[in-house]
């Protein structure tokens, strides 16, 4: 199945937007994720191998970068893809750029601060 193909299925499947960017292998495993949980789990795990993650968790590109997840006030079952780094936040946290959208999110508290 091609990239495009695969990011269709799951937002067809998840109701989520996934990047391009990510490899068919991190595609095609978030693709046989059984339920959403699963899904944001395996979106967030940063030790399966993704160009991505791998430089979230190494921690070089922390700077200018804020660590997130889903707030009080985010509606159930709901989550963001982050505008610039086209990153799911879900209920598991993850590294997003610091910018005018974030800081938004968060006063609004739809993010909170990890």
């Amino acid at each position: 199945m091609a990239k495009s193909d695969t990011v269709k299925a799951i937002k067809e499947k998840f109701s989520v937007d996934v990047d391009e960017a990510l490899s068919q292998k991190k595609l095609d495993e978030l693709l046989a994720a059984e339920d959403k949980a699963a899904f944001d789990a395996l979106l967030g795990d940063p030790n399966t191998p993704d160009p991505a993650a791998s430089s979230a968790a190494t921690g070089s590109d922390t700077e200018g970068k804020r660590r997130v997840k889903l707030g009080k006030k985010a509606q159930p079952g709901v989550t963001f893809l982050h505008p610039i780094d086209k990153v799911t936040i879900g209920e598991t946290p993850v590294l997003v750029t610091d910018d005018d959208w974030t800081a938004q999110k968060i006063r609004q508290e739809e993010l909170a601060l990890v």
